[in-house]
């Protein structure tokens, strides 16, 4: 199996990202609405510090998904798709890529605002930019909150644009992204 995405079909590069990133972005969702309800102490903190650490390691894999496009651009729409479909594709596509931005970004925006710490790990302080405004925080934990909502949305039309097209119409889209 070719590193390289060809006019066909995607190498074996795209399919490890998309593969990871979508395994880490559902945990984050489950672990991000379970946290929420923890009640305050050390267990909620080490599991925000680590759901934390986490978002920055989708953030890098989402840097490191928009370079791979430049090397290697994604395969065009199979010939059977039809217009509404290359469309609907192309919109939860894009929705979904601006979720996987606007949930890290909106995440460090309530911690940095929140005056929470950051740490990668706890090997890597990251650097809070903005002063501790409480009003201001609250706004992003409303964006990040509800976007996670929007990203599910979109998930879940993904996964069943896929599944429709393995399923029913039996063709080949899902083949394209996957090992076998």
């Amino acid at each position: 199996m070719c590193m390289y995405n060809t006019s066909e079909s995607y190498g074996w590069m795209s399919k490890v990202l998309h593969w990871i990133m979508a395994l880490i972005v559902m945990v984050m969702i489950g672990v991000g609405l379970y946290m929420t309800g923890l009640p305050k102490g050390e267990s909620r903190t080490a599991i925000y510090a680590t759901h934390k650490a986490v978002g920055i390691v989708v953030f890098l894999l989402l840097l490191h998904r928009f370079t791979w496009h430049f090397i290697s651009p994604t395969p065009g729409f199979p010939s059977y798709f039809t217009e509404k479909e290359k469309k609907i594709t192309k919109l939860v596509k894009y929705l979904l890529y601006l979720c996987l931005f606007i949930m890290p970004v909106s995440g460090y925006l309530m911690s940095s605002f929140g005056g929470h710490q950051i740490s990668f790990f706890s090997l890597i302080q990251i650097p809070m930019i903005f002063t501790k405004n409480e009003m201001i925080g609250s706004i992003f934990k409303e964006v990040h909150y509800y976007i996670s909502f929007a990203f599910i949305i979109f998930i879940a039309l993904h996964v069943a644009g896929s599944l429709k097209h393995h399923f029913i119409v039996k063709d080949d889209a899902l083949k394209r992204m996957s090992f076998l």
